[in-house]
């Protein structure tokens, strides 16, 4: 009974705080949209040759690569540091598949893609840093509405909690502290770059293009989250879902609001950069 006392004043705490950030960013018109909305989407093609790449790459591509230098370099995946460097080298395969395929399209795909604003140098640190401020709105609310998920689940059954993947990866390399800090790179400034290329930047723009802003930004966050399901993770899946579609909400508002993949990319970096540093100083208190 107690623990319930503490979660809901947790809850409590966390709902005021969302209500009083939020209010202050409605109140300075932070949830405006400035810019007019592209006229320009990505096509069906688009869309389907980057999933087909992201998924060909992931499924046949870095899995053959791994097993090569797995077999001929007698390496066994066992072995946490072994299997964090390999983690890394999935990463960057991918970062590279993606950003030749983004490099090759044509310039007005690109544009479409990235976003009519993200082009201009002048701009870019201002997305940025407006993606990171948006963290400001989007942390307390993705907490509170994941936290309350989880708590509504706990009411009706025991759930013994359980990391998220990554977060279990991201912790095995803690003993090896080049190894943390190269995935900590990675998860700070590679993953974000490709999942905000993949559901921002095509998905996104395309379903505006079909639907609208809201729309598009609505079911990207659904798609977005549902993605991340990991079947090991059991009922933990629950809170993991609604903090991911609470925030792809936030980053696909933060994308469109300044019509750049910058904008997104900031405000990811940074979510995922609170998230190490708070691995990396509860690893070294523990």
């Amino acid at each position: 009974m107690e623990e319930i006392k503490v979660q809901l004043d947790n809850l409590f705490l966390l709902l005021l705080l969302s209500i009083g950030v939020s209010s202050i960013g409605m109140r300075f018109g932070f949830f405006r949209f400035p810019y007019p909305p592209k006229t320009i989407f990505p096509r069906w093609k688009n869309l389907i040759t980057v999933f087909s790449l992201f998924l060909g790459t992931e499924l046949i591509l870095v899995p053959f690569v791994l097993n090569f230098f797995i077999h001929f370099g007698h390496l066994s995946v066992s072995n946490p540091e072994i299997h964090g460097w390999l983690n890394i080298a999935s990463i960057f395969i991918l970062w590279i598949v993606l950003g030749l395929y983004l490099w090759v399209l044509p310039w007005e795909t690109r544009r479409s893609v990235w976003g009519w604003r993200a082009h201009d140098l002048k701009t870019v640190g201002k997305d940025i840093s407006l993606g990171i401020l948006c963290w400001l709105f989007a942390f307390p609310v993705v907490t509170f509405l994941g936290q309350l998920a989880s708590f509504g689940l706990s009411l009706f059954m025991e759930v013994p909690h359980v990391d998220q993947v990554a977060v279990q990866h991201l912790k095995e390399t803690l003993n090896y502290p080049f190894l943390f800090w190269t995935t900590a790179i990675a998860i700070i400034g590679v993953v974000p770059f490709i999942e905000e290329l993949l559901f921002r930047g095509f998905l996104q723009n395309f379903l505006i293009g079909m639907i609208g802003r809201w729309g598009g930004i609505i079911l990207t966050a659904v798609i977005f989250s549902l993605f991340h399901y990991a079947p090991e993770q059991g009922y933990n899946n629950v809170e993991l879902i609604v903090s991911l579609f609470v925030l792809s909400c936030y980053l696909g508002f933060i994308c469109e609001r300044q019509q750049s993949l910058w904008a997104s990319i900031g405000l990811h970096s940074f979510f995922n950069a609170v998230s190490v540093g708070m691995i990396f100083f509860g690893g070294v208190d523990g």
